[in-house]
């Protein structure tokens, strides 16, 4: 209660990979939510769940090679882990990995996503700022 969309959206960040600024920046949120139903027979329906709306927001994270070096997946802030582990996905192996009935959630992910991060890029991406930003865009045009 009383907490927003963006900061609920860090919180969560952290709480599930142990990421939070200065190492990862919030740079939209999705104009919509996404909802789905959980499919008749799961464990998701015997546990009592009918389906969810998902709020998305997309954050900048300059880090590079293997995420999990980077990631606390134990559970952070009073919760329990929810993720084994983390990776670099394209569209394409998320859409062909997610479970079936996500699938379609994904997709509109995706369409909803695509112009937010090219309007991020056209700013600027991560130069658009001083701070660790500009600081990580000088150490990329070193090498």
């Amino acid at each position: 209660p009383g907490e927003s969309a963006a900061a609920a959206a860090e919180r969560d960040v952290y709480e599930e990979l142990g990421l939070r600024a200065p190492g990862i920046r919030r740079v939209a949120a999705l104009p919509e939510g996404i909802r789905y139903d959980v499919p008749p027979g799961t464990w998701l329906e015997r546990q009592g769940f009918a389906g969810q709306e998902m709020f998305w927001s997309l954050f900048y994270c300059p880090l590079e090679g293997d995420p999990g070096q980077h990631c606390n997946l134990e559970g952070l802030g009073g919760e329990k882990p929810e993720f084994s582990r983390v990776g670099w996905w394209t569209w394409g192996d998320l859409l062909r990995n997610v479970v079936e009935f996500k699938r379609p959630v994904y997709h509109r992910l995706r369409e909803l996503s695509l112009p937010e991060i090219e309007a991020f890029l056209a700013r600027g991406g991560p130069e658009e700022e001083e701070g660790p930003w500009a600081r990580h865009k000088k150490e990329r045009s070193n090498f």
